[in-house]
């Protein structure tokens, strides 16, 4: 199974009911609520049992509530997903859901126990990402959920990611060694293209607003430049009148190259010199005045300047690849029934 989708277990792992302890009863499945939106109806009875690990059940629910999720996040109508594209994802599904089963119960044998204070939070930033706590508690409706049972599934998977943190990341190291062959090795790839650092400040025009919004911010603009022809600090009046998310940072952008922004853009950074201030620039999103402060010619990027991300690459392939023999290991001594083939 692929590292990628141990973040997919921290979503299974919802699906996964609290009564599920060893001979627990198949029907406490949630099922989706009456007319949700999500993948077709299961062929079977959402108490049916499709797989059992040492005992626990996992549930033709549980399993259509893993098809939806994924498909919601990944932006997909199940209408149309061909039946043997759906039928093959709720078979990877399924081997998630034993894998994410298998895993939450190493951590309970392992004395893993997670503090309520840990769940709290987890649940404060789910909830954050809904706009009202009225739609969080339409989204806990549609997923067949109350409170409690999200706060188990919550705990599950923070449980869950104890373990592989403890048994799997925590053990892997990256050595000065590998990362220098490594560089060495993709030598021909570690180039960069020529650059300009640049600020900006940024006035929101658009153009659906009309004419007279539109005017408004062109003029605006007009006026910040005025300013900074006047002398005034760049980097103050973009972190005071500035519209744009680097605005708290005095309007730096960073390096940019010619294929690395808008065109609009790119184009007039790469007028600048070093210190210059440009004219009004228009996007199709505003109007921009850019500062170029350094300029970077394209050649080789030297070891130290790409350590750290080399790092992070061999870092993340060494953790899936632990991860892996990891989960066969557990996954080779669990008793694992898998009752239907085609769920």
């Amino acid at each position: 199974m692929k590292r990628s989708l141990l973040a997919l277990f921290g979503l299974l792992l919802i699906f996964v009911p609290a009564c599920q302890a060893r001979g627990g009863d198949p029907s406490g499945a949630a099922s989706p609520a009456p007319g949700a939106s999500g993948a077709p109806a299961p062929k079977a009875s959402p108490a049916a049992v499709l797989a059992r690990v040492n005992g626990s059940d996992i549930s033709a629910g549980n399993l259509e509530q893993a098809v939806k999720l994924f498909l919601e996040k990944n932006s997909q109508d199940p209408r149309s997903v061909p039946a043997a594209q759906l039928q093959d994802l709720r078979r990877q599904l399924l081997d998630s859901l034993v894998g994410s089963e298998v895993l939450y119960q190493a951590s309970q044998a392992a004395g893993i126990r997670v503090a309520e204070e840990s769940v709290s939070q987890q649940l404060q930033v789910l909830q954050g990402k809904f706009p009202s706590e009225a739609d969080f508690s339409r989204y806990l409706q549609e997923q067949g959920l109350t409170v409690e049972e999200m706060r188990e599934r919550a705990r599950r998977n923070l449980a869950t990611e104890q373990l592989v943190q403890r048994e799997v990341n925590s053990k892997v190291t990256v050595s000065d060694q590998e990362i220098s062959a490594y560089y060495q090795t993709n030598r021909e790839r570690m180039r960069r293209p020529e650059a300009v650092k640049l600020s900006e400040i940024f006035v929101a025009a658009d153009p659906r607003a009309g004419a007279e919004a539109k005017s408004r911010a062109r003029q605006k603009i007009e006026s910040l430049l005025k300013e900074v022809r006047a002398g005034k600090d760049f980097g103050s009046l973009a972190r005071q009148f500035s519209e744009s998310p680097d605005a708290k940072d005095g309007g730096d952008m960073g390096f940019i190259s010619r294929n690395g922004t808008l065109p609009a853009l790119s184009e007039a950074a790469f007028r600048l010199k070093v210190g210059e201030v440009s004219d009004i620039v228009e996007t199709p999103y505003g109007y921009h005045i850019l500062k170029a402060t350094d300029k970077r010619p394209a050649g080789e990027v030297a070891l130290p300047d790409v350590k750290a991300q080399i790092s992070v690459l061999l870092r993340q392939r060494k953790e899936q690849e632990a991860f892996n023999a990891y989960l066969a290991r557990l996954k080779a001594g669990a008793k694992i029934e898998i009752l239907s083939q085609t769920p």
